[in-house]
């Protein structure tokens, strides 16, 4: 099972597959900040992304992560129908109503590569709680913040972060089982199919 030290060794080993600003020591945007070698530099990187994204989630805003998957929070109605009267009193309590809900979807371009394509979007049901999939405007995520954070150049977050989900999406193609953390969110390809959990608050 790899990991996302090896997921990254793999991607720094690559250069001609993996090509970018992340593959080299990168001149820091500030004087007091020391260049740093590929290798801790990109783990540096992946870890302001998980920071990024943790504070971007906790704010309520639905992110998308291209070729690989989007957050999206969506209202869920804890209303209880047990009864006429549990009813009436979970709707007449506005704690009930529109809970925000995360979600996880997975980017369809592993539809095609997993024996198992988990399709999380919310469909209609008549049942409850009841969810509702009108999520706030979804934003690609931003390499800005991440590249103030660890006083580099955005091309080489942006380079950096990209070709490590394109060396998940290639790695998981070929058959290679993974596991790494994403924030608040573990997940794992494991044998053509995908698990993503969260042990947080929004208990995804």
């Amino acid at each position: 099972m790899l990991n996302i030290d090896n997921i990254i060794n793999i991607i720094l080993s690559n250069d001609l597959k993996y090509p970018g600003t992340h593959q080299f020591s990168s001149i820091r945007t500030i004087k007091t900040a020391p260049n740093l070698e590929a290798l801790p530099q990109l783990k540096l990187i992946w870890k302001e992304f998980n920071n990024y994204l943790e504070t971007r989630l906790l704010n309520g805003e639905s992110i998308k992560i291209p070729k690989f998957g989007t957050f999206i929070f969506t209202n869920n109605n804890l209303l209880n129908t047990l009864s006429n009267r549990k009813f009436t009193q979970s709707f007449n309590d506005i704690n009930s109503l529109y809970v925000p809900k995360l979600i996880f979807q997975l980017d369809y371009v592993y539809q095609n590569i997993l024996k198992k394509f988990p399709d999380e979007r919310i469909k209609k049901k008549i049942m409850q709680p009841i969810e509702y999939f009108e999520p706030k405007k979804v934003i690609n995520w931003n390499p800005y913040a991440i590249s103030k954070k660890c006083f580099m150049k955005e091309i080489v977050v942006r380079e950096g972060i990209n070709s490590i989900f394109q060396g998940i999406y290639d790695l998981v193609k070929s058959g290679k089982n993974l596991e790494f953390d994403l924030g608040f969110f573990k997940f794992s390809f494991n044998n053509g199919e995908v698990k993503y959990n969260s042990d947080n608050i929004f208990g995804l």
